[in-house]
């Protein structure tokens, strides 16, 4: 889990250009409201990013405000999804 942690950290910062070291970014830190301050536009971004670097799918359904909570509600979620069978 702390891999994907990592990996989820770096891609929030590289893909939104963030002037901080993804080291520095508290696991439990909200997203949006938080010190973060993302947006509905970063979202977008974010789901793009997963979706490439862990070779999953995010359905709309799965889309809710629960899931962005944190990096730590997102790296469950990828941690999840890496775990369940794929569709061949």
């Amino acid at each position: 889990m702390e891999e994907i942690i990592s990996d989820i950290k770096k891609l929030i910062v590289e893909r939104l250009n963030l002037q901080v070291d993804p080291d520095e970014i508290n696991d439990n830190e909200e997203l949006f409201g938080g010190a973060m301050g993302l947006d509905s536009l970063a979202t977008l971004e974010i789901i793009a990013a997963l979706e490439n670097r862990f070779d999953l799918e995010v359905s709309d359904e799965e889309l809710t405000t629960e899931l962005f909570t944190s990096i730590k509600t997102l790296a469950e979620y990828v941690q999840n999804k890496l775990l369940e069978p794929k569709n061949v």
